[in-house]
């Protein structure tokens, strides 16, 4: 299963490198928000869904299991 960060940065055509430095994180950090290994604080939500062209809600919804 694609993380929905992972999910929302291939639909919008960005690199992780990409994502990093328009959020100025490192690409490591972009890395482990795919990854389920870190979540992004949440002062940096929005911003992450604006580089992201989606909305916080669509970061924060859990999966669901069809």
């Amino acid at each position: 299963m694609i993380n929905k960060f992972k999910r929302a940065r291939l639909i919008s055509g960005q690199t992780q490198t990409e994502v990093a430095e328009k959020l100025g994180v490192s690409a490591v950090t972009v890395h482990k928000w795919e990854n389920g290994e870190s979540f992004p604080r949440v002062k940096r939500l929005k911003s992450v869904a604006d580089v992201l062209h989606v909305s916080v809600a669509d970061l924060l919804e859990e999966e669901r299991a069809v």
